[in-house]
C-alpha cells in the first residue's frame, strides 16, 4: 500500500492523504484543536471528518468539534444531506458515552432533512446500538406520532432496548423513561 493513502476507520477504503481529515488539520484523532470554521465544505468531506472523529466523555471540545464539523451541512443538497447522514449515526454509535449535544448539530442536521429520510437510518442505528441520543431523537418521533402500526413499532423498538441487558444501565433507564412518558402523554 502507498504511503499517500489513509484507511477510513468505518469503511476499510483507502483514500488519497489529501483527503485525510487529520492530515488536513482537523485533529488528532478528536478533529481537535481545529480553529477553522470551513472544515468540512463537501460531503465527502464531512463523511471523512465524521469517520475520523472520536470523542470520550471528558472531552470538553467535542460540542465545538461538532459544529464546525456540521458547519457547512445545511448549504449542502438534499442529496448530500442525504449521504452524509449516516456517518452521523455511526458516530453517535461509536461515541456513546460522548457529550454529543441535546439535540446539538447532530440531531438539528439529520432532522432538517425530515424524518421520512431517516428515520429508517434512526431505528436501525437504535438497532446496532442504542445510546441517549439515538433513543433521544425516537423518542421526539413519537411525540408527534399518532396510535398505529407505525408508532407501535416504535414502541417495540425501546422496549426490546429497555429489556436487553447487553446496553448500558443509563440506555435502558432513557428508554423506561421515554416509554413511560409515551404510555402517560395524552392522545388525540
Amino acid at each position: 500500500m502507498s504511503a499517500s493513502l489513509f484507511q477510513m476507520r468505518d469503511s476499510g477504503e483507502y483514500w488519497p492523504e489529501s483527503q485525510n481529515p487529520i492530515a488536513a488539520g482537523w485533529g488528532g484523532g478528536y478533529c481537535g484543536d481545529q480553529r477553522r470554521s470551513d472544515l468540512a465544505k463537501t460531503a465527502a468531506e464531512m463523511i471523512a471528518a465524521f469517520a475520523a472523529f472520536v470523542a470520550g466523555p471528558d472531552d470538553v471540545s467535542t460540542m465545538d468539534n461538532l459544529y464546525r464539523l456540521t458547519d457547512g451541512y445545511k448549504v449542502l443538497s438534499v442529496e448530500d444531506k442525504a449521504s452524509v447522514v449516516p456517518s452521523m449515526f455511526r458516530l453517535m454509535e461509536r461515541c456513546p458515552d460522548a457529550d454529543l449535544g441535546n439535540p446539538g448539530p447532530l440531531v438539528h442536521s439529520i432532522e432538517s432533512i425530515g424524518i421520512p429520510a431517516y428515520e429508517g437510518q434512526l431505528t436501525d442505528s437504535i438497532r446496532r446500538r442504542p445510546m441517549y441520543l439515538n433513543i433521544w431523537m425516537l423518542n421526539r418521533i413519537l411525540n408527534i406520532t399518532p396510535d398505529g402500526p407505525q408508532r407501535a413499532a416504535y414502541l417495540t423498538l425501546l422496549e426490546r432496548v429497555r429489556d436487553d441487558p447487553k446496553w448500558a444501565g443509563s440506555v435502558i433507564a432513557e428508554a423506561a423513561g421515554y416509554l413511560d412518558h409515551q404510555a402517560k402523554r395524552p392522545r388525540g
